[in-house]
């Protein structure tokens, strides 16, 4: 009933607010240790995460209700507020950015997003971070313009970094024929590249690619 779910809200709460890595899953001890070492560093930072992994910790499991994910969600947006692109370049606070989008509702969905386009290309670079950007894609495919052109003037450099190049690979399949040609042609250089801009939309890369050998 509502009052036992407020109970279980307010154990979260204090959970968070105590959390010291004790009680965490094995997985979720091992991504915090990962960063511990960062601590001295950003001293603000893993405090947050220490609480934001014991509210994942409930938000993953099977048998907690829809309405209390999306309350859990909205506990970790609330939280995170502002540092969402940081914590997405975590290893220990990753997932928990990811199963906001997973389990978050459309109103949650966007503030996260809106929080990660002005970091995607430094994001999609990244080894915790680039999961996020191409879930970004997964969950809004309204969000491919601003990706694509987030990465234009970078393909080269992303298709040869190993993140980056999974990436410009979502980008390529949930893009239309004129921006998959502008995706190759940049790698290909500026004498394709200017090809592929006066191209139309039924222009292959194949008879790019001829133009620019002859």
């Amino acid at each position: 009933g509502g009052k036992g779910y407020q109970e279980r809200k307010g154990s979260w709460k204090r959970g968070a607010e105590n959390q010291g890595g004790r009680d965490l899953s094995r997985n979720a001890q091992k991504r915090f240790r990962k960063d511990a070492h960062k601590q001295k560093r950003r001293p603000d930072t893993y405090p947050l995460i220490k609480g934001l992994l014991a509210w994942w910790e409930k938000l993953r499991l099977n048998k907690t209700s829809e309405a209390e994910k999306l309350e859990l969600v909205g506990m970790i947006l609330t939280k995170s507020k502002g540092r969402i692109a940081e914590l997405a370049g975590l290893h220990s606070a990753s997932r928990v950015i990811q199963s906001c989008l997973k389990h978050g509702n459309k109103e949650q969905r966007k503030q996260v997003i809106a929080e990660l386009k002005p970091k995607l290309l430094e994001l999609a670079q990244n080894q915790y971070g680039h999961f996020l950007v191409k879930k970004v894609l997964s969950y809004d495919k309204g969000e491919l313009n601003h990706m694509l052109n987030s990465v234009r003037g970078h393909v080269d450099a992303l298709l040869r970094h190993p993140c980056g190049s999974s990436v410009v690979d979502d980008l390529y399949h949930a893009s239309n024929s004129r921006q998959k040609e502008q995706l190759a042609s940049e790698y290909y250089g500026p004498a394709v590249a200017l090809l592929a801009n006066l191209a139309t939309d039924e222009l292959q890369l194949s008879s790019i690619q001829e133009r620019a050998s002859t």
